[in-house]
């Protein structure tokens, strides 16, 4: 119980911050069931408590009149964020470099930029403060 409460009183405070600072905040929709199914780091991630903590964040985010924005997952690690061509690659291959336009960034600043680009592609005033928005990939 007490580590129960740690816990979640370090997510309050991890999401204070986020919420304060930006008025959306894009995140990746994540399916945690399938994660903790087929993942050897399931009980990594059951004990990091990811759904609660953005359930923490998205109730703050609405506190404060801002949005928390899901979106698909789809492609944001393998899609170039400078030209948009998918680049194949597997998980143990840390550094994106896209072999058409010769970007090179982390894989995950690349996927970052990606989820952020998807989230600001959500048309502005369809949603209402604070309202968690899901988006879907468009078809490729």
């Amino acid at each position: 119980l007490k580590i129960a409460r740690q816990r979640r009183d370090f997510q309050y405070k991890t999401a204070k911050p986020y919420t304060e600072q930006y008025q959306m905040i894009a995140v990746e929709k994540l399916q945690m069931l399938n994660m903790i199914q087929k993942h050897s780091l399931a009980k990594s991630i059951m004990d990091a408590s990811w759904g609660a903590f953005l359930d923490i964040l998205e109730e703050k985010a609405a506190r404060a009149g801002h949005q928390v924005i899901r979106v698909n997952p789809r492609f944001t690690s393998q899609k170039c964020h400078k030209c948009g061509e998918i680049v194949q690659k597997s998980l143990s291959v840390r550094t994106h470099l896209c072999p058409f336009c010769g970007y090179v960034a982390d894989r995950d600043v690349n996927a970052a930029k990606n989820i952020l680009a998807k989230a600001r592609a959500w048309p502005s005033g369809t949603v209402s403060a604070g309202s968690p928005v899901e988006l879907r990939s468009p078809q490729l």
